[in-house]
């Protein structure tokens, strides 16, 4: 298989980085987190982020024809709830014990089934 200088391709462990025509695994979850830069003071550098961020698009950084680093778009991660639980949270928790109570949950559980066994797709026609 020929890797492209710069693309990067999925596989079991996250994805190749083609650098330097050596692809290597790069594993979010395995790699340590890397040491920030404070760029604010460095506006060559600013820039590039920049376009990098804009475009989605990653950027090799060479020296003397030889790539040293790639810049790629961060990921971002989803935003957590913070905080502890409140009391009027715990009281929404206890008012639905017993919301079920008054199911028939033989019926219930023979619906269930009942409407998996049911196709609802057209049949296929070879």
């Amino acid at each position: 298989m020929v890797f492209s200088r710069g693309a990067s391709y999925p596989c079991a462990v996250g994805f190749f980085v083609v650098a330097d025509q050596r692809p290597f695994a790069y594993n979010h979850h395995r790699m340590p987190h890397p040491t920030p830069i404070d760029i604010t003071t460095m506006p060559d550098l600013a820039r590039i982020v920049e376009e990098v961020e804009a475009t989605k698009t990653p950027r090799e950084l060479k020296r003397e024809n030889k790539t040293v680093a790639v810049i790629m778009p961060a990921r971002r991660a989803p935003a957590r709830k913070k905080g502890e639980k409140t009391k009027a949270d715990y009281e929404a928790f206890k008012s639905a014990a017993g919301g079920w109570k008054d199911i028939d949950t033989d019926k219930l559980i023979a619906n269930i089934y009942a409407s998996r066994r049911r196709s609802n797709r057209p049949p296929v026609e070879l």
